[in-house]
């Protein structure tokens, strides 16, 4: 016989306001954990919890600026742009703001496979933005099925692979995905020439400062 128990109804997801309360309680309560009474091994699965659940702040972060973008906030702000309006907003320096900018509405669109693994943790903001920078540079002819796989292919390299070794690999992908190269086409030279306009581009300036220490600034 039935029980006439009725199934509890699933949660509904909460109003923007309050998830965005839930998170700064969240930090709160991590802010004041007593850590000297945390093991190492909690410290060091705390660590790598922590680097997760950055990269999936990241996501919801740039998710809103996303959304931000595509309801024209920005003319509300007084902003020509939806990156000026978050220069003014946050302090957050132009260039900055333009690829943040680029890259929510990129990973909400053509680049959604990157934004998945982003907020599941799997890559972090800045794997995604060498993702987004290595899918930009294929050529216009290669059709979606490539595409897909080639994002595909970039996201399961940045589980073992840091961000600068990342747009390496990102660079010899689009180099071999060239209409322009084909079998034995000089891929080789192509990423040799790139190499070497990188270390002519590469620069390093040392200043002295009035306690007589050095400045160093550079690109490398």
């Amino acid at each position: 016989a039935a029980s006439g128990a009725a199934p509890a109804a699933a949660a509904a997801p909460p109003a923007l306001p309050e998830a965005v309360e839930a998170v700064a309680g969240a930090l709160d309560q991590l802010l004041a954990a007593q850590l000297w009474r945390a093991s190492e091994g909690e410290v060091r699965d705390a660590v790598l919890a922590l680097e997760v659940q950055a990269a999936r702040l990241d996501a919801a972060r740039l998710r809103l600026l996303a959304v931000a973008d595509e309801r024209g906030l920005e003319a509300a702000g007084g902003g020509p742009s939806t990156a000026d309006w978050l220069c003014a907003a946050t302090t957050t320096r132009a260039e900055h703001a333009r690829r943040r900018v680029t890259l929510a509405v990129d990973l909400q669109g053509p680049l959604a496979a990157t934004g998945k693994a982003l907020a599941a943790g799997a890559v972090t903001a800045e794997q995604a933005g060498v993702i987004a920078a290595a899918m930009g540079r294929l050529h216009p002819s290669l059709d979606a099925d490539t595409r897909a796989e080639a994002q595909t292919f970039l996201i399961a390299q940045a589980a073992h692979l840091d961000p600068r070794r990342l747009a390496y690999v990102g660079r010899h992908l689009t180099a071999r995905l060239d209409p322009g190269h084909g079998p034995g086409s000089g891929l080789g030279d192509d990423l040799a020439r790139t190499e070497a306009r990188q270390a002519r581009q590469a620069q390093l300036r040392c200043t002295q400062t009035d306690d007589g220490t050095w400045a160093l600034s550079g690109l490398l």
